[in-house]
Order: C-alpha cells, then sequence, then structure tokens
C-alpha cells in the first residue's frame, strides 16, 4: 500500500493582502497644520514597486484620492494648512507604484475634522 499524506497544503501564488490598521490621527480627531499619518502593517514586506498611499476625501463623496506620493514606511507627515476646513475621512491601502494600480484593501476609514488656519494679517 501508497501511504498518503494526511493533508495537503497548498500555497496561493499571490495571496491576499491584508488592510493596514490605522492608528494616527484617531477616529473622529480636529486637527489643522501639520499632521503625522500612520498605521500598522501586519502583511508581508512590500515588493519594491509597491508602497502605501494616504487617501483623503470629504464626507459625503466617492473618490478617494491620494494625499501623498507613495509611502514606504508606516507613517507620513502632511501639512493640512492649504485643506479647506470640513469633515473627511482618511485611510490607507497598498499600490503598485509602476505602472500605477490599485491592489490591496483599503483599512476602514477613520473620520477627521479639519480645520483651516486663518492667518492673521
Amino acid at each position: 500500500t501508497t501511504p498518503s499524506p494526511s493533508h495537503t497544503t497548498s500555497t496561493p501564488t499571490s495571496a491576499p493582502l491584508p488592510a493596514p490598521r490605522l492608528l494616527a490621527p484617531a477616529d473622529g480627531e480636529t486637527r489643522d497644520g501639520r499632521v503625522t499619518f500612520s498605521w500598522q502593517w501586519s502583511g508581508p514586506p512590500l515588493a519594491p514597486n509597491q508602497a502605501f498611499e494616504v487617501r483623503m476625501w470629504l464626507v459625503n463623496t466617492t473618490e478617494h484620492n491620494g494625499l501623498t506620493g507613495p509611502v514606504r514606511g508606516t507613517s507620513v507627515e502632511v501639512d493640512l494648512s492649504p485643506v479647506k476646513s470640513g469633515d473627511y475621512l482618511w485611510t490607507v491601502a497598498v499600490i503598485e507604484v509602476n505602472p500605477y494600480r490599485r491592489t490591496g484593501p483599503e483599512a476602514p476609514p477613520h473620520a477627521l475634522h479639519i480645520n483651516e488656519i486663518v492667518v492673521v494679517p
């Protein structure tokens, strides 16, 4: 008789990536000026053509636009001074850099209220 393996495991060639976990700014914070966006990544090391993309959009709109260029680390500082005040959502996702392609799932978004900085002459 031929021994049969008790179980076989198959490894997919490309496992689905997990979504990053947002850390800061915390859900519901009010911020202005320079803000550090940070997240936790539990997935595999990013390939050379992969990066994170921080996205921010006004509440009740559908376009999730990139707030920064591709980010290789798990945090980035952004100057929100030029951003119009209002209620926004932000998230992070994994992208392919060149050619640009959205590949990984977005983290569940956090709410962010931005206070416009008014420069007093």
